[in-house]
């Protein structure tokens, strides 16, 4: 990248049960600070954090809707291990 190219910038929104109403103002925010954004499925350990977390709208699932109704978390596809995204806390 020379002097004059801006950097290319990524913000992600991990969308849970409690935060999916928010959608809206982050891809707000997004457009206002041109950058790109990305909607996050979560990952959860164990079916009692699915029902805490996992989004109403299913859109956003990763797993099975089947397997869950049978009480398994599944996901509909093989999802490569670890995270893409690098979280740098500031204190």
């Amino acid at each position: 990248m020379n002097k004059t190219e801006k950097p290319d910038i990524k913000i992600g929104f991990i969308v849970m049960k409690h935060n999916e109403n928010e959608i809206g103002r982050f891809m707000d925010l997004a457009e206002r600070l041109k950058v790109k954004a990305e909607l996050i499925p979560p990952c959860v350990r164990n079916m009692e954090q699915a029902k805490e977390m996992l989004p109403s709208d299913r859109k956003y699932w990763i797993y099975d809707e089947e397997e869950y109704k049978k009480g398994r978390l599944i996901p509909k596809k093989n999802h490569p291990s670890g995270c893409p995204w690098i979280i740098i806390l500031q204190c």
